[in-house]
């Protein structure tokens, strides 16, 4: 599935519900919350009543977003019924009826979809049953340009002992943006996301994940840049660097920021470049608050891999979302946004 969500999704009184067959009948039910009735943290503060409903309801969430340009915080319910044995489609031909914590009633009418994009955005907050797709989203007001041929490829499975380098349209030289230590390295499962007050410095060019990158990348045979960052953990201590290989060449980079293409920097130490446009790798849902026009890798690792549905790439304009990719597997544009 293939499709943008412009703008934050308004559902009025719909409860959007989507069939989902895993070993049962798995529905995933989405309905926006009257900001007037509920908080905006994300703790539940609404209740279903109806006991036919909740014999059926496997989890009950809330999601605020709160995090996009230009945008009010809109809170959303993430309601997940289930049923191993039987279709519910019947049980949603009535209205639901939600009680917040002041006993407020909202009234909500079903609407059963085959896909919808809100439903896979918004259930890719869930920590219960995440989406396996979250969809590419675009903010109304902004232009979108593709830059200089720049990519980024965000499938941590493709390439064991060599980067898997997939067929590119047309004859242009292309750079392709890798995640961090692609095909492994060393990674503590307690500290393998580093933040912005965490202690980064520049990994020796001696470093034996650095000499076994540049010994599997030499032979690769490919006409355009390749950009693979490094980062390796000791504790709460983080070094980094690049490899890059161009024009069948390979070396490494000793530093902690790299220009991927003109005006686009790669920093792995959030340390941005005034007046650039910056590559920062961050935690889905880690907010960090820096100021310009910002990149952010949702960052993951082949010993560590998220789900599926947080591995996007998405744009900041001081600290507010303004664009995401959607989160299939494969090259993914970085687009110049004005």
């Amino acid at each position: 599935m293939k499709c943008d969500l412009v703008g934050i999704p308004r559902l009025g009184d719909k409860i959007l519900v989507k069939e989902c067959v895993h070993g049962g009948y798995l529905y995933l039910a989405l309905a926006e919350l009257p900001e007037e009735d509920v908080s905006l943290l994300e703790w539940i503060d609404y209740v279903i009543m109806d006991e036919e409903y909740q014999k059926h309801i496997s989890t009950l969430e809330k999601v605020v977003l709160d995090d996009f340009f230009g945008y009010r915080g809109t809170p959303y319910a993430l309601i997940t019924f289930f049923n191993p044995n039987d279709s519910l489609k019947n049980l949603f031909g009535k209205g639901l009826r939600i009680w917040s914590t002041d006993w407020q009633p909202m009234d909500f009418n079903f609407e059963v979809v085959e896909d919808h994009p809100a439903i896979d955005f918004l259930f890719s907050y869930s920590l219960y049953t995440p989406s396996r797709y979250r969809p590419c989203y675009r903010h109304p007001d902004f232009l979108f340009y593709r830059g200089d041929q720049l990519l980024y490829y965000n499938d941590l499975t493709g390439g064991r002992h060599r980067p898997y380098i997939p067929k590119l349209p047309g004859d242009r030289i292309y750079t392709i943006l890798f995640p961090p230590s692609y095909l492994g390295g060393s990674i503590d499962i307690y500290y393998f996301y580093p933040d912005s007050h965490e202690e980064f410095s520049v990994l020796d060019k001696s470093d034996k994940l650095v000499v076994y990158y540049l010994e599997v990348l030499k032979d690769l045979g490919f006409q355009g840049r390749i950009i693979l960052p490094l980062i390796i953990n000791e504790g709460l201590r983080f070094k980094g660097g690049f490899i890059i290989y161009e024009g069948g060449e390979v070396r490494y980079v000793d530093d902690l920021k790299y220009e991927a293409v003109n005006n686009v920097v790669v920093t792995l130490d959030y340390d941005l470049k005034p007046n650039k446009f910056n590559i920062v790798f961050k935690k889905f849902r880690r907010r960090l608050k820096q100021r310009g026009k910002t990149f952010y890798l949702n960052i993951g690792f082949k010993e560590y891999p998220p789900p599926p549905s947080h591995l996007f790439l998405e744009f900041r304009m001081d600290g507010k979302i303004v664009w995401s990719s959607d989160s299939s597997k494969g090259l993914h544009d970085i687009p110049l946004i004005y």
